[in-house]
């Protein structure tokens, strides 16, 4: 499954009218939902098996089906030359994110680390009123980060990598 979302690419890149939009392949959504129909088919012919494991698949691929699956077919980062926003989460309640480069002073990308090696990245953008927003940098803010970065340095934006 790697190797064929690396040669395949699991992002995809399209120009409108001189914005660059971002999304999960169309192919990312449907294994997705191909996964979840599978765990509630083997869910239901295990639970003849093992009661315990039979509903819990079962459960769990509903549950993924109904909750998660319909959000990744509308994730997607739209960056132009005056702002970028990113739209990720469950279909029920998104998360939204704009940020207009014109009202921005300064961007720090900055990685926070957890315990047991885990890392999390995000652009933290300082507007010129003194407000700060984190925006998440996932899988397809990490395709668009470099977009987003030249699209605000040259908008005169300062731009600081705070990774080390």
């Amino acid at each position: 499954m790697a190797s064929v979302a690396t040669i395949v690419g699991c992002v995809d890149e399209a120009d409108s009218g001189g914005a660059k939009i971002i999304t999960f392949s169309v192919w990312i959504p449907w294994l997705f939902l191909f996964g979840t129909v599978s765990a509630i088919i083997a869910g239901w012919f295990l639970r003849k098996l093992s009661v315990r494991y039979g509903y819990g698949m079962l459960l769990i691929g509903v549950a993924l089906f109904v909750v998660v699956s319909p959000g990744i077919f509308q994730d997607r980062v739209l960056v132009d030359d005056k702002h970028f926003t990113l739209q990720t989460g469950f279909w029920f309640s998104p998360t939204h994110h704009s940020v207009s480069f014109s009202e921005l002073s300064k961007i720090d990308i900055r990685v926070q680390r957890r315990r047991r090696g885990v890392e999390s990245q995000f652009l933290v953008c300082k507007f010129r009123n003194g407000r700060i927003r984190e925006v998440p940098i996932g899988t397809l803010m990490n395709y668009a980060a470099p977009v987003i970065l030249e699209k605000a340095l040259a908008a005169g934006v300062e731009v600081n990598d705070l990774r080390s």
